[in-house]
């Protein structure tokens, strides 16, 4: 489920900038418009997000807690608090994981963190291939309430779809659900701040004595 999240908040981070905005729906296409107008004037991003997992059969429930740092074009820092503390640092084509409990660091690269889970993104390999996910995949406008707009992402031929939440007043989502067979996810952004990351270096992970390093790139 950790590469479920790293995928998301790639996604999420990116999705206004890449994905094009060929609709019949021109509530869609506006909506598009806006969120790759905010995300023009944005060099960085840090915010906060509750990651809920509900798993089907067991009816197991999973949360998590901790916070995005997005530096542009592709660097992010994610620290998950909750239930384990782990620091997962993307830095173009290399994700790095580090667990301090297990004095461990685990070192791969973007492509293998792509195709090694069952996760939507993964599929559907959204971070190498925009343009072309959009001949198998659809993207529509659902509803909106007075602060958000619903959208929903699914593929032409597999069993899941994802609900995105874009916030009318900063338009950057603030919900994400994924639904499959399995489970479904549901993580909550709340406190976004913009362009206040001065340095770069929180992006590097610098292993601290004694830890191992697991290369797997």
């Amino acid at each position: 489920m950790k590469k479920t999240l790293i995928l998301l908040a790639v996604f999420v981070f990116c999705f206004s900038s890449q994905i094009s905005s060929q609709s019949d729906s021109s509530q869609l296409s506006d909506i598009l418009n806006s969120m790759r107008e905010s995300e023009k004037s944005t060099n960085s991003l840090e915010v906060d997000y509750k990651e809920e997992i509900l798993y089907t059969s067991a009816l197991q429930k999973q949360e998590i807690n901790g916070n995005l740092k997005f530096l542009k074009p592709k660097r992010f820092f994610i620290f998950q608090k909750t239930p384990q503390e782990q620091r997962i640092y993307i830095n173009n084509n290399k994700v790095t994981v580090y667990t301090p409990s297990n004095a461990q660091a685990i070192i791969n690269n973007w492509k293998d963190v792509l195709n090694s889970d069952f996760t939507p993104i993964s599929m559907v390999d959204f971070a190498s291939n925009w343009q072309t996910s959009q001949k198998s995949n659809s993207l529509r406008y659902v509803s909106e309430d007075s602060q958000n707009y619903v959208l929903e992402l699914s593929p032409n031929k597999k069993d899941w779809t994802m609900a995105l939440y874009i916030s009318k007043s900063i338009f950057r989502p603030v919900k994400v659900i994924l639904k499959n067979s399995g489970y479904t996810m549901t993580v909550v952004f709340s406190n976004y701040k913009t362009n206040q990351i001065a340095s770069n270096s929180i992006f590097n992970f610098k292993p601290p004595s004694g830890v191992e390093i697991i290369n797997l790139d």
